[in-house]
Parts: structure tokens; sequence; C-alpha cells
């Protein structure tokens, strides 16, 4: 017997994109416009549904000093981990 789709999360739409919600059932999902949603009954109420918050942060290239530090501290967090947790390289 099949599960009914129920709502996951919502969406505020931006930049002209409509809201949405994300359906899932037994581990399939897809995203609905808030219409289509409200369109086929699901629920919980698309009030209810906890909102999804997707913040973008700008890019930027890194400088060798930047690669650099990046390195040096991946390094120092590898050999942290290797003396807490007795390991050895081989």
């Amino acid at each position: 017997m099949r599960k009914e789709f129920v709502g996951i999360h919502r969406r505020l739409g931006a930049g002209g994109e409509p809201n949405s919600a994300w359906i899932s059932s037994e581990g399939m999902g897809e995203r609905v416009t808030e219409d289509e949603y409200r369109a086929r009954g699901y629920s919980p109420e698309f009030e209810s549904l906890p909102v999804l918050v997707v913040e973008r942060t700008a890019v930027r290239e890194l400088s060798t000093d930047d690669l650099d530090q990046l390195e040096a501290d991946d390094r120092e967090m590898v050999e942290e981990w290797m003396k807490k947790n007795d390991a050895r390289r081989t």
C-alpha cells in the first residue's frame, strides 16, 4: 500500500519564482508550487511547513597565501586527529 505524499518544508519564492514545497512519500519526493500543494490538498497546511532558507554567498578567487594557509590548517588538523586517536602514518 503506497503512502500519501506529505509536505516536508516550504521555500519562499525569490526573483519572480513562486513559493514551493517539497513533498515526500517513502523516500521519493518532488518540488511543487504552493498552488499545486494547495490544490492537491497535501498536509500539513502550507503555512505550517518549516521554511527552508538557502543563503548564497559570494565566491572569490583564493590567493596563493590563502591556499597556503588552508593547506597548513589541513595539515595541522590531520596531525591533531592522529595524535588524539593514536594513529600512525603507513
